[in-house]
């Protein structure tokens, strides 16, 4: 059975992204780069293709093609593929004729290609976007805005890496990291390769690895307020918000201090 078309969100996507049956159109959209590339890059590969194929892929700009040039591609016949795969990037670049054509392209797709468009802002107001919208699977790829968002995003891509971390683990790590899910990834590959060929990642691990140094500054800080030496604070508050340490882990730890005090 096909998979319902619906609004999912990240998260959601990477989840059961082997199970999403054929849509003629996906639309990626939202602010977070990292993910648009990475929910691209998943159906490109679910579709059997890689990032640089480009024998039944064709890849145009909102801001150089037209509608009309990817039309014409999504109604070729795909000659080594099932599909033909046509992508859009900085689809809200695209002329406002343009967005008008491929709406009416929307309410009557080819069944032998598949439109992947990708852009970072989407106005659901107007009437070509909301119709698009309304014939596609999209996936919207929000920023980080808390150490949950971080953590939603770690419990899926331990799971596609075939890694554990207990809970204790998981929280050090969403509170530790920046809101960035590039820094995210980055730092989470720095982990794997830490641990080496261990299934399970401890607490004692991430502190190592990715928390220490923010630990043991927000500890000076703590030690400096619980000796009530405003200016040592003062001086160690300042240095670590001048390094762009993350200020919700800093609200946080001393959140945590303060009620544990």
């Amino acid at each position: 059975n096909k998979k319902e078309l619906k609004n999912l969100k990240h998260y959601e996507f990477f989840k059961i992204h082997n199970k999403i049956d054929y849509s003629p159109i996906f639309f990626i959209y939202g602010e977070e780069y990292y993910l648009r590339e990475k929910v691209l890059s998943t159906l490109l590969e679910h579709f059997s293709f890689s990032a640089e194929d480009d024998f039944d892929k064709v890849t145009l700009y909102g801001e150089n093609n037209t509608a009309s040039e990817a039309i014409e591609n999504l109604e070729m016949t795909p000659f080594l593929s099932q599909y033909k795969i046509v992508v859009i990037r900085n689809f809200n670049k695209l002329k406002t004729e343009d967005k008008n054509q491929l709406a009416e392209y929307a309410k009557n797709p080819f069944s032998s290609s598949i439109l992947l468009a990708v852009t970072e802002k989407i106005d659901k107001r107007k009437k070509a976007e909301k119709t698009i919208f309304q014939n596609s699977t999209t996936i919207e790829c929000k920023k980080p805005y808390s150490p949950k968002d971080i953590n939603l995003w770690l419990k899926n891509e331990l799971l596609a890496k075939n890694k554990g971390m207990n809970f204790d683990a998981m929280h050090l790590f969403s509170q530790s990291i920046d809101l960035d899910f590039m820094l995210a990834s980055n730092e989470l590959e720095k982990l794997i390769i830490y641990t080496k060929d261990a299934n399970i990642i401890t607490k004692d691990d991430v502190l190592t690895c990715v928390a220490s140094s923010k630990i043991n500054k927000i500890f000076d800080l703590q030690n400096s307020l619980g000796n009530r030496d405003l200016k040592k604070s003062l001086n160690i508050s300042e240095n670590m918000l001048k390094n762009n340490e993350s200020s919700i882990f800093f609200i946080v730890m001393l959140t945590r201090y303060f009620t544990i005090l």
